[in-house]
C-alpha cells in the first residue's frame, strides 16, 4: 500500500483505500466494511508509519493491518466516552 490513500464515509461504516498512482475512475484496492469491521461513521482515516490504517469515529479509534480488505476485525481498538 505504498501510494495508498484511504477515506471513510460518515454515512456508512465503510473505509475505502485507493492507489493514488492510478486514475480516479479505477476501483478501490480495498474496501473495509461489515459487522466485524467496526467503525460506525468514520470521521478520519490515516496511515501509520508501519502502514496500518487508523480510523477514528465519534467514540473510538480502530487500527487495521496493512492490506486489510473486506469484513475484517481491527487489530486494536481504543473506545470510551470523552
Amino acid at each position: 500500500m505504498r501510494s495508498t490513500g484511504c477515506v471513510g464515509s460518515r454515512a456508512s461504516p465503510t473505509v475505502l483505500c485507493e492507489n493514488l498512482m492510478l486514475p480516479a475512475h479505477v476501483a478501490p484496492i480495498a474496501t473495509m466494511a461489515g459487522p466485524d469491521t467496526g467503525p460506525d461513521g468514520p470521521f478520519r482515516v490515516a496511515l501509520s508509519s508501519s502502514r496500518n490504517v487508523g480510523v477514528t469515529t465519534r467514540n473510538s479509534v480502530t487500527e487495521y493491518a496493512e492490506g486489510t480488505n473486506g469484513d475484517a476485525a481491527p487489530i486494536a481498538t481504543i473506545s470510551g466516552t470523552w
